[in-house]
């Protein structure tokens, strides 16, 4: 995924789907459920992630998946010859006529061979065609004409929709289009540029569309909603770089450079990328069919806000579960169960009129109440029963339950109470030694507690004359309660900038980070909120709003994930509880510089308050801060790393939290930052914070 756009490439015929196959008896014939469709050939080098299904429509057409390289579980690859080569490259599903399985190589499902028919003799995979002319959309064939447009080096422009010759984006350079429909004779990025374009658009380029080294395709809005279609034969997104929107190329030979990423579905002749990309289906900017949530789509993430498994993880654009919850008992911490088991065992001697020496009593009283305001239910079930024992035992349960009125407490009792008896009226007994045993059960609910009780007794009593009576009686009792957070505790940092002046229309990369202490072994979530950062350019007074976070640190979680929500406006991380190295990502700001900013700005404060659902937590915090020449407010198309170690998300490399990884091609000096590989800015002075 590294430093690079959020992608969205899709196919013009259909929307984009995030298809989760399960197993099934053939291969699917619907373009909708492929995410690379390739009319010939497709050869995915070394190193490569993969995380939707491909195939390749004609018949002898073939699929080379190469060393190193992983298609996501659940997915499928469909071709006529299909050669997965060693070692360690990893498939799935496999549909193929011929299967080439190199010694080291794995498919992790199932193997379908030869594929069902009638497909590839002489069939294609798909129909109808989108190969074939005949099914060739209404932009076909595309026309082109008007006057060209070569950006310079570092230069930014913008086109209205329209039809044009050649458009260049110069080095550093940068072109917006406007929502619309465009006719370009050829559009190319050069490198280190990019070409934003505002939902919805229609792109139809006559001859070559090529996005150079170190850049970006960036839709702004709807990735879904905007359609490149290129006529000719030569279409290439270039090392490093991104590409968003759909893609349908049914002449081109795709090029996908070394480490460039692309999201969502095309659709061209021939596909061949370099080492190390990843193609994803999950982030296109729409929910689509088969998606429970997509965080870059509006609303998308309404289903499990801040729980979407991140592209890249099995099951991308899922739910991951529900949000983290922290539960414990009266004792901090600590959730515990009590059950106690009393049996009585007596004989019972019953008469009109009885003596017995030496004699004892029994008596056993259940009694249960059940007290909830605003509204009161008491149930009592009281049963006497009066023996010769040895000894004398008295036995009392009495589970009480008493919640105030800001309490949300369940309270289910059942008293299943079986009673036979023969001639039973008065019983006097002659007493030897007299035990008293009380077992009293009593869940009292603070208001701030929410607590669920649930108690059993079961009672059977069988009375015969000279007879034995067994009397079992089982409390069980379950009691969950969720301490309220601890008082949230206001901090602030002070720091500077370095004396790099920041351009006009530049971006600062403001990011947070922190380490905590004394999570123990439940989960943990830690806020901070109210966040503001404070600073003067030029004799103008900044106040800068942060986005709220929130960040869980999870027993159960394997991957640490960050997303934003923006129904919310908050940041939302989930990490490990343990076994990472480094700082975690918290919260982050873009700001575009509305002004020539110089250099050796002091002070810049970052102030806010952190808080804790569990109390001893101990936070450390700092801030950093870099400059972007370009980036973008969608938060969720920066492709934020969540922690520092780098095996401790889908992003295996060693850049620091709150790197936005799919533009660090843009990074530059200025800010804390010296530009180069320096994605965040250097980090300030640590703050402590403690939760007691």
């Amino acid at each position: 995924m590294n430093h690079r756009t959020v992608l969205y490439l899709t196919c013009l015929l259909w929307p984009a789907l995030n298809f989760i196959p399960q197993l099934a008896l053939g291969q699917s014939r619907d373009p909708e459920h492929y995410q690379l469709l390739v009319r010939d050939k497709v050869q995915i080098k070394g190193g490569a992630y993969v995380a939707g299904n491909v195939g390749v429509n004609s018949p002898e057409g073939s699929l080379k998946l190469s060393h190193d390289s992983v298609v996501a579980d659940g997915r499928e690859l469909v071709a006529d010859k299909v050669r997965i080569q060693p070692p360690n490259a990893r498939a799935f599903d496999v549909f193929a006529n011929l299967l080439h399985l190199g010694k080291g190589a794995i498919v992790g499902g199932t193997i379908t061979q030869p594929v069902s028919p009638p497909i590839y003799d002489p069939e294609p995979l798909v129909l109808p065609d989108p190969f074939d002319p005949a099914n060739f959309p209404p932009a076909f064939p595309i026309t082109c004409g008007g006057p060209d447009r070569v950006g310079g080096t570092g230069e930014s422009f913008v086109l209205t929709p329209g039809s044009y010759g050649t458009v260049s984006v110069g080095t550093n350079g940068k072109v917006t289009l406007q929502a619309g429909t465009y006719e370009f004779c050829s559009l190319v990025v050069v490198k280190y540029g990019g070409i934003f374009v505002e939902a919805p658009a229609t792109i139809n380029v006559r001859d070559v569309f090529r996005i150079g080294p170190s850049s970006g395709f960036v839709p702004m809005g709807n990735a879904n909603q905007i359609q490149v279609n290129v006529q000719g034969v030569q279409v290439k997104v270039a090392s490093y770089s991104t590409f968003g929107g759909r893609l349908f190329a049914p002449k081109a030979k795709l090029a996908v450079g070394g480490l460039a990423l692309v999201t969502g579905h095309m659709v061209a002749q021939r596909l061949v990328t370099d080492g190390g990309t990843h193609l994803f289906t999950c982030g296109n900017g729409a929910l689509d069919a088969g998606e429970q949530c997509d965080a870059s789509a509006p609303g998308g993430d309404q289903a499990c806000p801040g729980t979407c498994v991140a592209p890249g993880l099995p099951n991308e654009c899922t739910c991951s579960g529900s949000p983290p919850t922290t539960t414990t008992t009266t004792e901090p911490t600590t959730t515990s169960t009590t059950t106690t088991t009393i049996a009585v065992t007596t004989t019972t001697v019953v008469s009109t009129t009885t003596t017995t020496t030496p004699a004892s009593t029994t008596t056993t009283t259940v009694s249960t109440t059940t007290t909830t305001e605003p509204t009161t239910t008491t149930t009592t079930v009281s049963t006497t029963t009066t023996t010769t024992l040895g000894s004398t035992t008295t036995t009392t349960l009495s589970p009480t339950t008493t919640t105030e009125p800001t309490t949300t407490s369940t309270t289910t009792t059942t008293i299943a109470v079986t009673t036979t008896t023969v001639v039973s009226t008065t019983t006097s007994t002659t007493l030897g030694a007299t035990t008293t045993t009380t077992v009293s059960t009593t869940t009292t609910t603070q208001p701030t507690t929410t607590s669920t009780t649930t108690t059993t007794v079961a009672v059977t009593t069988t009375t015969v004359a000279s007879t034995t009576t067994t009397t079992t009686t089982t409390v069980s009792t379950t009691t969950t309660t969720t301490l309220p957070p601890c008082a949230p505790a206001p901090t602030s940092i002070s720091s500077n900038f370095n004396g790099t002046p920041i351009r006009e229309n530049n971006f600062i990369w403001f990011s947070s980070v922190l380490k905590a202490q004394g999570l123990g072994s439940n989960p943990v979530t830690v806020r901070f909120d109210a966040q503001t950062i404070q600073f003067s350019a030029a004799g103008n007074p900044f106040v800068l709003n942060v986005p709220n976070a929130s960040i869980t640190f999870s027993p159960t979680a394997t991957l640490a994930t960050t997303t934003f929500n923006t129904v919310a406006n908050e940041w939302e991380t989930v990490v490990p509880s343990s076994g990472l190295s480094g700082n975690d990502f918290v919260s982050g700001l873009a700001f575009e510089v509305p002004f020539d900013f110089p250099g050796g700005i002091n002070p810049v404060i970052w102030s806010g308050t952190f808080s804790s659902d569990t109390p001893g937590v101990s936070i450390n915090w700092q801030w950093a801060a870099a400059v972007y020449t370009m980036f973008s407010t969608d938060y969720n198309l920066l492709g934020v790393k969540p922690v520092d170690d780098n095996m401790g998300s889908v992003y295996l490399n060693s850049d620091h939290a709150g790197t936005p990884e799919n533009f660090k091609t843009f990074v530059t000096g200025g800010a804390r930052g010296g530009g180069g590989s320096n994605f965040t800015g250097s980090l300030s002075a640590t703050a402590g914070v403690s939760c007691p």
